[in-house]
């Protein structure tokens, strides 16, 4: 027997997209925009540059789609020794 598979996978969820843009980079931190379409960065992400977390506010929740953008950001950091410039992470 065949089963049709939806669009976007088998249990019918469609992939999110983090797009992220660098926009500042000092000594101890680095700052992305973040959105779910390139033309819509809407969310801020500032990273610690030691710890290679976020840093939120106190009294303050971080962004979903931030937290899932910075998983990639620090990847790609990793792998490529440079805050990378832009990129997407899809999940």
């Amino acid at each position: 027997m065949t089963r049709e598979t939806p669009a976007g996978g088998a249990d019918g969820a469609m992939a999110a997209l983090a797009y992220f843009r660098k926009v500042a980079e000092l000594d101890a931190t680095v700052t992305y925009r973040v959105g779910k379409s390139p033309d819509e960065l809407t969310a801020d992400l500032v990273l610690d540059k030691a710890t290679r977390k976020p840093v939120v506010p106190e009294g303050s929740q971080a962004d979903p789609l931030a937290l899932t953008a910075a998983g990639k950001i620090v990847r790609l950091r990793e792998e490529q020794g440079a805050w990378p410039e832009n990129g997407v992470k899809a999940s």
